[in-house]
C-alpha cells in the first residue's frame, strides 16, 4: 500500500527547524568574530608595513602593501555580504515552512523489496511492491541499509518554505526488517 498526503507539523519537527535558525544565527556571529578579528590581524600588521615601506623610500611596495589591504578588506566585505544574503534567505525559508505548517508524506507499506546495485556513489535503490501492478522506486544517500531499514513500515516526509529544496527530509520506520529478495539487479539477469 502505498499513501501520498500531507500533515501538520509536529512538536519534534518545529524543534528541529527553530533548531536549524539558532545555528544559522550562532554561525553568523562565529563568523562575523573570526572576520573582525583577522581583519584586525592584517591591519594590525599590514598598516605599520606599508608606512614603514613608505618612510624608507620604497613607496612603491608601501602603496603596494596598502592595495593588497584594500582588496582584501573588500574581499572580506563581499564574502560577509553575501553570507548575510544567503543566511537571511534561509531563515526566511524556514520561517515561512513553520508558518506554512505542512509537511508531505509519503506513506509506504510492502512485504516485498528488491535492492538494486549501487552506481557511483549515488546511494542504494530499492524497488518496493506496493500492490500488485504499483512499484515504488527509492534511492539516493538518505537510504542505507540500517538496522531497521529497508522494512515493512515507513514514512517519508518533505517540509518545503519558499524554495524547492526541503528543509526537512525524514524517513520514520515503523515495520519489520525487510530481508532482500534479490540483492543486486544482476541476479535478475
Amino acid at each position: 500500500m502505498i499513501k501520498k498526503y500531507s500533515r501538520a507539523l509536529n512538536e519534534n519537527e518545529k524543534r528541529i527547524l527553530n533548531n536549524d535558525i539558532k545555528q544559522i544565527r550562532s554561525r553568523i556571529k562565529r563568523s562575523n568574530k573570526i572576520y573582525f578579528i583577522m581583519s584586525m590581524v592584517i591591519l594590525a600588521i599590514g598598516i605599520p608595513l606599508a608606512i614603514s615601506q613608505v618612510k624608507r623610500g620604497d613607496k612603491i611596495l608601501g602603496y603596494l602593501t596598502f592595495g593588497t589591504l584594500a582588496v582584501y578588506l573588500l574581499i572580506v566585505l563581499w564574502v560577509k555580504i553575501e553570507e548575510k544574503i544567503k543566511s537571511s534567505r534561509s531563515i526566511q525559508n524556514i520561517k515561512t515552512a513553520i508558518t506554512n505548517n505542512s509537511v508531505e508524506v509519503l506513506y509506504c507499506q510492502s512485504n516485498k523489496m528488491i535492492k538494486l546495485e549501487e552506481f557511483e556513489d549515488e546511494g542504494p535503490h530499492y524497488l518496493f511492491q506496493v500492490e500488485d501492478n504499483k512499484i515504488l522506486s527509492l534511492g539516493g544517500q538518505e537510504f542505507y541499509e540500517t538496522e531497521s531499514f529497508p522494512n515493512t513500515e515507513f514514512e517519508i516526509i518533505r517540509c518545503y518554505g519558499n524554495e524547492t529544496f526541503p528543509i526537512i527530509f525524514k524517513r520514520y520506520n515503523y515495520g519489520e526488517k525487510l530481508k532482500l529478495i534479490l540483492d543486486s539487479c544482476k541476479k535478475i539477469r
